[in-house]
């Protein structure tokens, strides 16, 4: 465990409670993971394309088997883009066939693919859905435009109702591993070479109902007619199960007199007046000593580091 950043405040000797004496330091602590947050996941549903039929847990919106394929690269669906798109409101427009999807938890969830895709006409997409309807969905997909600077690129892109986000990041990956995450109703879209290391690219708020996720590729509706072959290796949606922090305890080191006795008090903000008591009365057997705050359940004080508590203050108290 490390701080970002250690405030040392020079106080005059106070009186306690206990009639001691505060030593002359406080410690202002503001905790800073050593390595990213990491979740516990259960797997909900998860299909590797083994077989040349469809898991029965998977479902086709609008569906048009010339335009897909089980077969063609065993292991893998196939996807055939048409000139369809999702990007109008209302939809007027022909809307994306062939959206492979399965039903979602009414949880936290992530949704992962690896996906081989090589556009090379204006327009080509595809790439992971959230969808509720044509009008309600989340997209990542990986896609190409010639009339910006960067034609290649990922886009995230958010549709609830008449309401449209977006964000672009020039990439040129033609196999990716592409993630959608849902805390809430906030989606975050990530993207991988390795399956390891993943790049945010946004996130967006979307009160997506009932949803289910998924493969979609289009042309869009100005583009052209040719499609794109884009690969699925797989489908994999996991439950977000709980937040386990790489942070869980703060050390306090400090001078003392042998023989004395002292303690640790902690408080979660300067707004607070009181010190709260986070160790027993330690008598000190060296020059130096410490104490390590590991939080306690039973009491509700919660381990530095974890969800609401971000920074801290110490203090020492001679007994």
């Amino acid at each position: 465990m490390k701080t970002s950043g250690t405030c040392l405040q020079r106080r005059r000797p106070a009186s306690t409670a206990s009639t001691g004496l505060v030593l002359s330091v406080m410690i202002c602590a503001f905790f800073c993971p050593t390595a990213p947050r990491a979740a516990e996941h259960q797997v909900f549903f998860h299909t590797g394309f083994d077989s040349d039929t469809l898991d029965p847990g998977l479902t086709l919106v609008r569906e048009n088997p010339s335009y897909y394929s089980l077969t063609e690269r065993p292991g893998f669906f196939r996807l055939k883009t048409q000139k369809q798109s999702l990007n109008s409101y209302p939809q007027t427009e022909p809307s994306t066939e062939n959206i492979l999807l399965a039903v979602c938890p009414d949880k936290d969830f992530i949704v992962d693919t690896f996906l081989e895709f090589h556009p090379t006409e204006e327009y080509h997409q595809a790439g992971l859905v959230v969808y509720q309807d044509d009008d309600h969905f989340i997209k990542l997909v990986s896609a190409i435009n010639r009339g910006l600077p960067q034609p290649r690129f990922f886009q995230f892109y958010s549709q609830n109702g008449p309401d449209t986000a977006y964000t672009n990041a020039a990439a040129t990956l033609d196999q990716v591993y592409l993630r959608i995450e849902r805390v809430g109703d906030t989606y975050a879209g990530y993207y991988s070479s390795d399956g390891e290391n993943y790049i945010l690219l946004d996130a967006f708020t979307n009160p997506v109902e009932t949803a289910s996720a998924g493969f979609m590729g289009e042309n869009g509706s100005i583009g052209t007619t040719t499609p794109a072959l884009a690969d699925y290796d797989y489908l994999t949606i996991t439950i977000r199960l709980a937040i386990v922090d790489t942070i869980q305890s703060f050390t306090i080191a400090w001078s003392c007199t042998v023989g004395k006795t002292y303690r640790v008090q902690r408080r979660e903000s300067l707004l607070t007046q009181e010190w709260t008591d986070i160790s027993p009365d330690i008598m000190a057997t060296d020059t130096k000593t410490f104490w390590t705050d590991y939080g306690d359940e039973q009491s509700g004080r919660p381990a530095p580091g974890w969800t609401g508590l971000n920074e801290a203050f110490y203090r020492v108290v001679e007994q």
